[in-house]
């Protein structure tokens, strides 16, 4: 199965928006046939505001996904490694993966596998084949100008960090992908 979305919802920035470095991800989404809404005004740490319109217009256009954050939440989390293993503890008792006797990296594995699982029964995909290996320097370059050091997150990345997740995307290297990949 590659993709059960029936109507997308890009969720990106202005500033994004006029670069456009949306431009391949609305080309692959019409050659696939799958209608898409734009939302470009989010902000870096995004406002409640952001969160309700693009809620708000999700629901109005009846989108099903928005891909891009569950594609990478399971490698990003990964990346981030035992600083956060006491919140996914306690994220994996909320959703009873584990209990407080699970000690905190085997909750924040089962967490994060649960994670991996959801997408896999989403159709939501491992890579990401429309990115280009040239785009990825000014890609990880807006993304550390977004993030840091504006969002609250448990370990800061630079920009040569971050280029590692769009690798990632792009990567065949895996069994997984490899089979994915070919569906």
């Amino acid at each position: 199965m590659r993709h059960k979305c029936t109507h997308v919802l890009i969720i990106t920035a202005g500033g994004i928006m006029k670069l456009g470095l949306t431009r391949r991800l609305e080309k692959a989404l019409k050659e696939a046939g799958i209608p898409y809404t734009i939302y470009d005004k989010t902000v870096a740490n995004p406002t409640t505001v952001n969160v309700r319109e693009a809620l708000e217009l999700y629901h109005k256009e009846g989108c099903d996904a928005d891909c891009a954050n569950a594609i990478l939440l399971p490698l990003v989390l990964r990346e981030y490694g035992s600083c956060i293993d006491k919140k996914l503890h306690r994220l994996a008792i909320a959703a009873e993966l584990a209990d407080k006797n699970t000690p905190d990296h085997e909750a924040a594995e089962l967490f994060i596998r649960a994670i991996e699982e959801m997408k896999e029964r989403f159709g939501i995909v491992n890579i990401v084949k429309e990115i280009q290996e040239t785009d990825i320097p000014k890609l990880a370059h807006y993304a550390d100008k977004e993030a840091n050091p504006l969002y609250p997150v448990p370990k800061l990345m630079d920009a040569s960090e971050l280029e590692k997740f769009y690798y990632m995307l792009m990567s065949l290297t895996s069994k997984e992908n490899t089979s994915e990949a070919e569906k």
